[in-house]
């Protein structure tokens, strides 16, 4: 029986605990470089969803690949806390001073009192009208879709990104000329609507505040190895 909790788009989820074989996935340089090992890593711990647990491994995956980001994090989130505990140890180096600091942090409690929020979604995509040009566009959540695309990128990221995003371009998906025909000020609010599509569910991102310069600066625990794998090497070396 595994651990039940529900995401913030409302659906429910089973999980279990993170096991040798799911770290394993951590190793697999391919599936950092096509973009899938966040997909079979999620997948891999899901017992059920919504009260299914007949999913096979690939309907597990599809699941997880249209899930929106905001839920996809809020998954990882649980599925780490169930696996190790709420407690994380970790070494961040300040972008500042370039000095490396330690932190020790509780996961369920930063989640309790909303130091990470957990933010609702809004009904339906979102239109920005597009003050030059007189069009408009349509951004949705991003998605696990949308998320290995991006893995995927190749070339221009910023381009790339705001292609992957906006689903509608005055009524058809963009192409790389639409881009290129877009003012400055249109494409200025396609990616403010962008980043206001990013507050859906839960993205794990920590104020950390240097110990040698006290510079404060926001740390994106997806991006800390101890977050999916901790180790003893930061557990010895990390200050309190």
């Amino acid at each position: 029986m595994g651990t039940e909790i529900t995401l913030p788009s409302g659906r429910k989820a089973e999980i279990t605990p993170i096991d040798g074989k799911t770290e394993r996935l951590l190793e697999d340089k391919e599936l950092l470089r096509n973009g899938t090992l966040i997909d079979k890593y999620l997948a891999s711990r899901i017992e059920s969803l919504d009260g299914d647990s007949s999913l096979t491994p690939q309907q597990k995956e599809k699941e997880v690949l249209d899930m929106r980001t905001g839920d996809r994090n809020f998954l990882l989130y649980e599925i780490r806390i169930d696996s190790y505990g709420p407690g994380m140890t970790f070494n961040y180096q300040c972008p500042s001073c370039k000095k490396t600091s330690g932190y020790q942090i509780d996961l369920r409690k930063l989640l309790d009192d909303e130091t990470i929020k957990v933010h609702p979604y809004r009904d339906g995509p979102l239109r920005v009208e597009l003050p030059r040009s007189g069009g408009y566009a349509v951004i949705d959540y991003m998605t696990g879709r949308e998320e290995r695309k991006g893995a995927q990128l190749k070339g221009n990221p910023i381009s790339g990104t705001i292609l992957i995003r906006v689903k509608e371009l005055n009524g058809r998906p963009p192409t790389l000329k639409d881009y290129d025909a877009l003012i400055g000020e249109d494409l200025a609010v396609i990616r403010g609507g962008i980043k206001e599509m990013e507050n859906g569910g839960l993205f794990p991102t920590l104020e950390l505040t240097c110990l040698d310069c006290g510079n404060e600066y926001p740390a994106d625990l997806r991006s800390i190895i101890d977050f999916f794998a901790p180790t003893k090497t930061s557990t010895g070396s990390a200050g309190p």
